[in-house]
């Protein structure tokens, strides 16, 4: 099974609604040499919001399963993806309703469908440069 790395930064450091974007990078290594593919998109969210939809985003660019790192800049993608899992096998309900961003969370877990994955956040190899990126015509 393919390795790939999942990069993603989002522009959006707020808990209130706004615009920004978000940036993906995906790696992938063949022969020793790696290989990227970067996408930018303008997004609507708080900082959470944004940054599930990062990684919705990169997850639909695979064709394949794959053995998964993602890197996030967002704790909340992090310590909640476990615990997702477990809001999936009830239906993403609690106390009646619908629990936040469930339709990410559901599209989510169906493109990891088959891929083995792991979820991290802090600084990495792409950090500053994503960063840079986004704020290229900000």
């Amino acid at each position: 099974m393919k390795h790939v790395n999942i990069f993603t930064q989002s522009s959006v450091r707020s808990p209130n609604v706004q615009k920004g974007k978000i940036i993906i990078l995906l790696e992938t290594i063949i022969n020793e040499t790696p290989y990227t593919k970067e996408f930018i998109q303008e997004v609507e969210g708080n900082w959470n919001e944004t940054s599930l939809e990062a990684v919705r985003l990169a997850l639909t660019k695979l064709k394949e399963p794959a053995e998964i790192v993602i890197w996030t800049d967002c704790r909340y993608v992090e310590l909640n993806i476990d615990r997702a899992k477990e809001w999936k096998k009830e239906n993403f309900e609690h106390k009646g309703a619908k629990r936040k961003y469930w339709e990410k969370w559901n599209e989510i877990f169906e493109l990891l469908e088959g891929s083995t994955y792991k979820v991290t956040t802090g600084q990495n190899e792409y950090t500053h440069w994503l960063v840079s990126e986004l704020k290229k015509g900000a």
